[in-house]
């Protein structure tokens, strides 16, 4: 666990207001939100070590993915995994409302020096040996995760300055699949007051009977959570508090979500592992549908906010009214793993900030942020 003391200070560039939030732009994060007004949007990640659906693709913009007969069409970094999922929303109708009108954006990649991206990296090989099961020193997987969920807080932050003048502001579900369910997760922890709802399968930080978690393995307990302490646990666990829907599945004997340190290592050393790999298959036709129609009701209600708001002529307007700046840090820390900070308020969206982190606790504010996101490595816990 890390206990880190980090303050932020909000410092206005220019008085005024401006039309734009200041990004950090660096690199080829090149995606984006093309439904300016639609008032619920899906973000995916996808499952660890999956590429593109369109093969050659590596670039994070993807290829257009179309799902028959409707008008969903992704880039195809969802990954095979959640196609699946996709494919029922694609056709699901809920109260009238075409669940495929639902922008689903999954984030793509990103190389090494680029600032966004999610990697879904290659995960079974960091929990199969005694050592990774024991601790995480130096972890790629929950580094990876963490980078997924800034890049989706680059993402949320984008389009909500592009949704002045919308009837509503726009809200966020979260997709994740094993791997990914921690970035879906970290995600929600960083932008507490846009994503309104993570569906996930395979958690890695599962809490044993948490509020949302079905299915047969609902008692077990996370890979990553058994390695974690009680004060760390507490903190992990705000999340099924905090968000206004969560759901998770866990299958019987899933290595991941089910962990015991001696079968699960076995399986994850032998990659005999395919109860963490049958998600929303035909083995479980019900996982889908159910998610769906999960998927499609917050849509349903998003809209029927819109609806209201229009006919009242009321709009979205930046900036807001700001708040005092807060400091949020992902639940999961390790030393030697380059830990998220995040001070990113929509409230202040519309006014061009430079956010300055003393992440040493000081007094100097040595780090200087445009987009209120900063990355910290500590060395030791404590």
């Amino acid at each position: 666990k890390i206990t880190a003391i980090v303050a932020v200070v909000v410092v206005v560039a220019v008085s005024g207001i401006f039309a734009f939030l200041a990004i950090n732009r660096a690199g080829k994060f090149s995606q984006e939100i093309e439904a300016r007004c639609a008032p619920l949007v899906v973000l995916a990640f996808r499952g660890s070590g999956e590429q593109n659906l369109t093969a050659g693709t590596y670039d994070n913009a993807g290829v257009d993915f179309v799902y028959p007969d409707s008008k969903l069409v992704t880039n195809g970094w969802e990954g095979i995994t959640l196609t699946n999922l996709f494919a029922e929303l694609s056709t699901t109708t809920y109260e009238g409302f075409a669940a495929d009108s639902i922008p689903v954006l999954p984030v793509g990649p990103a190389a090494a020096d680029e600032p966004f991206g999610y990697e879904a990296i290659a995960a079974a090989l960091e929990g199969s040996s005694l050592t990774s099961a024991l601790s995480y020193p130096n972890s790629k997987l929950v580094h990876a995760a963490s980078r997924g969920a800034g890049a989706a807080t680059h993402l949320i932050q984008q389009h909500l300055a592009n949704s002045a003048g919308c009837p509503v502001q726009p809200k966020y579900a979260v997709v994740g699949s094993p791997q990914s369910a921690m970035a879906a997760r970290h995600t929600a922890e960083l932008n507490p007051d846009s994503v309104i709802a993570v569906l996930n399968i395979g958690d890695p930080y599962q809490k044993p009977k948490a509020p949302g978690v079905r299915a047969e393995g609902a008692e077990g307990i996370g890979l990553v959570r058994w390695k974690t302490d009680d004060a760390q646990r507490e903190l992990m666990d705000a999340y099924y508090s905090n968000v206004e829907f969560s759901s998770a599945i866990c299958h019987a004997g899933d290595p991941i979500c089910e962990f015991d340190p001696v079968s699960s290592l076995l399986k994850l050393a032998t990659g005999q592992f395919r109860e963490h790999m049958n998600y929303y298959t035909d083995s479980f036709a019900d996982e889908a549908p159910q998610d769906a129609l999960e998927i499609a009701k917050l849509g349903y209600q998003q809209w029927l906010l819109a609806q209201a708001a229009l006919k009242a002529g009321e709009s979205v307007t930046w900036p807001g009214t700001p708040t005092s700046a807060q400091v949020r840090a992902l639940s999961v820390s390790y030393a030697g793993t380059p830990t998220l900070f995040s001070a990113v308020d929509p409230s202040l969206i519309g006014t061009r900030m430079t956010y300055e982190f003393d992440l040493d606790g000081d007094g100097t504010f040595e780090t200087t942020s445009t987009d209120g996101l900063v990355w910290a490595t500590f060395d030791q816990d404590g």
